[in-house]
């Protein structure tokens, strides 16, 4: 897939942009709230619970941790477009290797997590595609909310008893991946695992209908609105730009013949990354990426650098 390259600019404000986004985010009182518990393994609790994200919206999730007092690491997970957070068992191998899990329903699709903002452009609420609300205004699509419920989420993670702060470990697929790339950008965190990330050079994505790219293509063409217009406000949610502020050492996966989210595609944000950083290519793989195979190098990548880090700690110390 050799596309002709086109000039694809960061927007002038946005660094201003995010800096407003985050300050509005940062003034909403998660008012976390455990709604049940219950044993998980023979070692740990799972703990299921609300909060407040974007826009006064309540957000549901779990978290599983193990019983000891000490503080511990812990993953925040964010799962693909149109799934939901899963069953604790999913989690059983970050939870094997000594962390605390911390998951949510992204708004509006397959989970518990409702999505009612009076969206002023886009499709209207019973329809599937929610990448368009609020399009035509970035100052509330839902790209946007889902970028600030995930910042929410890792305040409220740094809050808990039983987290360490300084080794918090962003987690996500497809969608999850994107979010992650960008919560990277936005926040101070330990590690970050994106497996076949999109939301990378929106451009494309529209030109070619990969993935939630169609979504956009399909609005514009529906509605006869002014496609420039929509892709600029994409840029601010494009981890093209996002990709240059990111300060953790971040591990990709990504399949060669992913026709969702297009490897070719995230190489423009790969390249801008300026932290340390790994890509994991499956030569023939397509939007499943690297599955159970990448899951092991993932969990000995993050026990490595959770090792480094500790011990950079200790010398520092010393």
């Amino acid at each position: 897939m050799n596309e002709k390259p086109v000039s694809w600019i960061e927007p002038k404000n946005f660094s201003d942009f995010w800096k407003h986004q985050i300050s509005i985010i940062e003034q909403i009182d998660p008012k976390f709230e455990i709604i049940k518990t219950e044993s998980f393994q023979e070692t740990g609790l799972c703990a299921y619970f609300k909060f407040f994200g974007a826009q006064n919206e309540t957000l549901y999730g779990f978290y599983i941790k193990h019983n000891q007092q000490e503080k511990t690491p812990v993953v925040i997970h964010f799962h693909g477009y149109w799934w939901h957070k899963g069953e604790p068992q999913d989690y059983i191998n970050w939870f094997q290797e000594g962390y605390a899990v911390i998951v949510m329903d992204i708004r509006g699709q397959k989970g518990e997590s409702k999505d009612t903002y009076p969206y002023k452009s886009g499709y209207k609420n019973n329809d599937h595609r929610l990448m368009i609300r609020g399009i035509e205004d970035p100052n509330e699509s839902y790209i946007l909310h889902t970028y600030l419920d995930g910042y929410q989420l890792i305040r409220v993670a740094k809050s808990l008893p039983f987290v360490n702060e300084n080794e918090i470990i962003l987690d996500g697929v497809s969608q999850g991946g994107s979010i992650v790339v960008a919560l990277g950008a936005l926040s101070q965190v330990c590690l970050i695992c994106a497996d076949v990330p999109g939301n990378t050079h929106f451009y494309y994505r529209y030109l070619n209908r990969s993935g939630s790219g169609a979504e956009f293509n399909d609005y514009v063409n529906e509605n006869n609105v002014n496609a420039e217009t929509i892709l600029n406000n994409l840029k601010y949610f494009d981890n093209v730009f996002h990709a240059k502020r990111i300060l953790s050492p971040i591990l990709i996966s990504a399949g060669s013949e992913d026709e969702i989210c297009p490897l070719e595609y995230f190489k423009y944000a790969y390249k801008n990354i300026k932290s340390y950083k790994h890509l994991v290519e499956y030569k023939g793989a397509g939007h499943e990426g690297g599955g159970k195979r990448h899951q092991k190098i993932k969990l000995t990548w993050v026990r490595e650098k959770i090792n480094e880090c500790r011990q950079l700690v200790k010398t520092t110390i010393n």
